[in-house]
């Protein structure tokens, strides 16, 4: 609920205007993303740049690769484990 709670704040914040209450708002939600509204506003703003999403996507990279040889790791100990109690 605290993420929810902020996001909607956030969502606020950047969506000065919405639909909502009006006769637009059923067609709004069904043609636009709220979070990728917020995304691209968030760029246009300048509040996220370039070089934070190239950080935050290797950053991204780097956490899947750990954690997919962590997984393989598991799966591994696992089969074994099986495999040794039959």
């Amino acid at each position: 609920r605290g993420v929810e709670s902020r996001l909607a704040t956030l969502y606020e914040k950047l969506f000065v205007s919405v639909a909502e209450g009006t006769d637009q708002e059923a067609y709004e939600k069904l043609a636009y993303n709220i979070r990728t509204r917020a995304f691209f506003e968030a760029l246009r703003r300048g509040l996220l740049n370039s070089d934070e999403l190239e950080k935050a996507s290797q950053d991204l990279e780097a956490w899947l690769t750990r954690d997919q040889k962590r997984f393989a790791e598991e799966e591994k100990k696992e089969g074994n484990t099986t495999t040794k109690k039959r």
